[in-house]
């Protein structure tokens, strides 16, 4: 059960828990939150958070947004700000020229062009890396997040859902739930359709509707498995992720779910 938490004004603000792996555990909830912007948090917001148990709260945005728009959080949490933009390198450097030639056939678009960046150059690199040093050296409520929650933050989430063994459908359904939370949905249908629908029959209206958006992890999968065989075996060999630290992630964040047969 997708769980969004109701703050006015962080956009996109939700627990990343209940999705599940292949062997029937899943992801605890109160531990990993993803969100937009926590620019604007009131007073009030501030109390829920820690009310939370927050811990750490790591921001993806650069400093052109963390000057305008700050973090306006609560005294007592660890700030981490990782940076994911610039890219330091064109496309065609950070794949090498032979992966290059091979994905050119594909006809990328501009936004599919941009996630192979985020995933590939070295300073994007370089903030993912140190997300999963936190997660690791916190190992308690946290929030990730950039100014939507939605492309550094999902790609956050996807690398963090696959080395946990999350199942391929929810992964895609976490990431593809951001869009149907800023589609023109009111909060009454939006609610109804989170509650009273099946993670199949969410997975399958949100592939409906925005099947588009979906093909951005999709070439991500694709350009890992090509070079690294899997994406897991990306984030052991270039994020730094040993399969020791994955161990200590799965046994911190996951569950056997007594509800599932």
């Amino acid at each position: 059960m997708v769980k969004l938490l109701d703050f006015e004004n962080v956009l996109n603000f939700r627990d990343l828990g209940g999705y599940h792996t292949a062997k029937k555990a899943r992801v605890k909830f109160g531990q990993v939150y993803r969100a937009g912007s926590l620019a604007h948090l009131t007073a009030s917001e501030q109390a829920d958070l820690v009310a939370l148990g927050i811990q750490a709260v790591m921001d993806f945005r650069d400093y052109s947004e963390t000057e305008v728009y700050p973090d306006n959080l609560p005294e007592g949490l660890t700030y981490y700000n990782l940076r994911v933009y610039p890219f330091r390198r064109h496309l065609w450097q950070n794949l090498g020229p032979l992966t290059y030639l091979k994905i050119r056939a594909w006809k990328l678009t501009y936004q599919e062009k941009v996630y192979l960046q985020m995933v590939f150059d070295p300073h994007a690199q370089k903030a993912y890396r140190k997300f999963f040093q936190i997660l690791l050296k916190t190992q308690a409520p946290l929030i990730f997040h950039c100014t939507a929650g939605k492309d550094r933050t999902g790609l956050a989430a996807f690398y963090l859902l696959s080395v946990l063994g999350i199942q391929e459908e929810e992964v895609n359904q976490d990431y593809l739930l951001t869009n149907l939370v800023y589609a023109a949905y009111n909060d009454q249908d939006l609610t109804q359709l989170l509650s009273q629908g099946t993670t199949a029959s969410l997975a399958q209206r949100l592939n409906q509707d925005y099947h588009l958006a979906l093909e951005n992890l999709q070439v991500v999968r694709q350009v890992c498995q090509m070079k690294y065989g899997t994406v897991v075996n990306f984030v052991t060999q270039v994020l730094g992720v040993s399969l020791q630290d994955i161990e200590a992630l799965k046994g911190w964040l996951l569950e056997n779910d007594k509800y599932t047969n």
